[in-house]
């Protein structure tokens, strides 16, 4: 063993991270077993163990806190990412220790905040978090009543911040103030879903009220509701700024209206590079979901006459739909600049992978000519792998 160069250990472990096909919780089990094997494999297997931490309830905050304590290695210098779940009545931020842990992560880089009644959190926890420059910010259901204090805290990553995230959080007053504080430069903006009369979205573009500048968005990730959400990301496709390179989005929501309010506002997709689209389970809701498919063919189709700079498109959807596939097809292959289309669904229960997939590609003939389609078809057990912006990091103090 003491031939092998250490980079190779390291590698190993590494690798261990890289493996899409397990489950987070599987992949930090593989740490804890690695470092038990050799002890070669400790310090490579700790810095990933320890990068990610979720703290759930105030015990665990004071059980952390003491481990980092007694031990003779630097753990909070190896915490990168931070979830604070405070869905609990024991809260994270009644714990004393708390303002102490936040200031020994030194090299925290990302914080996750979820459960938070922003207004309610104790002065001491908000300039914890504060005095960190961090490069991504995470809301997930939480509650504003006063922007002031959103805006202030978001403001202390001025000078770092590249994303912010809000996910289905609520803005509890129609009142904003007026921010005059340094504003971060924000290259990703995650929207998910905030329908309007919870979330004002215009906050975020406001020149004198948001807590950001978007001048240079390039990633935009937004749950599609309302027609202002439409709107929305039109503002950013047509700036004369940093190019838009890549928009996500979503169609998760069941509380779509029928007709439509906006089906026939198209996106103007010109300036585009990357375009990911996630549809919801189609078995649950058929007749909005294929509404909203051939709302995107048409979407498409303006693009073919007016030219577009789309390379790459990807299609998300959490079942296999009887769509018009073929129409999809034949308004793709007149994108002259498309290099690849790439297709995501989870197969029926009585259909096998390979003939699911089959039966796709059939219905493609024009981009498959082009040899630029890919059909995945995954297992109906595998919807857990369509991403939602809004999860935490798992990390070693996640509550059972």
């Amino acid at each position: 063993m003491a031939s092998i160069p250490p980079e190779l250990f390291d590698a190993i472990v590494d690798e261990t991270q890289n493996d899409e096909t397990a489950k987070p919780w599987e992949r930090w089990r593989t740490l804890l077993s690695c470092s038990l094997v050799n002890r070669t494999f400790v310090p490579r297997a700790r810095k990933h163990i320890y990068r990610s931490l979720v703290l759930t309830t105030g015990k665990r905050c004071r059980q952390f806190y003491d481990i980092c304590q007694s031990s003779p290695v630097d753990i909070p210098s190896l915490v990168e990412s931070l979830c604070i779940d405070n869905e609990r009545l024991d809260s994270v931020d009644s714990e004393p220790t708390f303002p102490f842990l936040i200031a020994s992560f030194v090299n925290m880089k990302s914080v996750h905040l979820r459960c938070l009644e922003w207004d309610e959190v104790k002065d001491t926890t908000r300039q914890a978090l504060a005095s960190h420059a961090f490069q991504s910010i995470s809301f997930d259901v939480c509650q504003f009543t006063n922007s002031a204090l959103l805006c202030s805290f978001i403001s202390g990553s001025s000078a770092t911040l590249r994303q912010l995230s809000f996910a289905r959080c609520e803005m509890l007053t129609r009142h904003f103030e007026s921010f005059g504080g340094l504003r971060p430069s924000i290259e990703r903006l995650v929207l998910y879903g905030q329908a309007t009369e919870v979330f004002d979205v215009g906050l975020l573009m406001s020149k004198t009220l948001s807590p950001v500048f978007l001048h240079s968005l390039r990633i935009l990730d937004i749950c599609i509701n309302t027609l202002e959400h439409i709107h929305f990301i039109q503002a950013f496709l047509d700036r004369d700024t940093v190019p838009f390179r890549e928009l996500k989005i979503s169609h998760l929501q069941d509380d779509y209206t029928l007709p439509f309010t906006w089906t026939n506002v198209l996106l103007r997709l010109t300036n585009l590079h990357s375009l990911t689209i996630i549809l919801r389970d189609y078995r649950q809701n058929p007749h909005t979901n294929i509404q909203i498919f051939l709302w995107w063919i048409k979407t498409f189709e303006s693009l073919g006459r007016e030219g577009s700079s789309l390379e790459h498109i990807k299609i998300r959807s959490l079942s296999f739909p009887f769509c018009p596939w073929r129409d999809l097809d034949h308004s793709l292959v007149r994108l002259k600049t498309l290099r690849s289309f790439e297709l995501e669904v989870a197969r029926p229960y009585f259909e096998d992978e390979a003939g699911a997939s089959l039966n796709i590609e059939h219905q493609l003939p024009g981009l498959m000519l082009l040899k630029i389609a890919h059909v995945l078809v995954c297992e109906p057990s595998s919807l857990t792998n369509f991403n939602n912006p809004a999860h935490g990091v798992l990390g070693p103090f996640v509550s059972p």
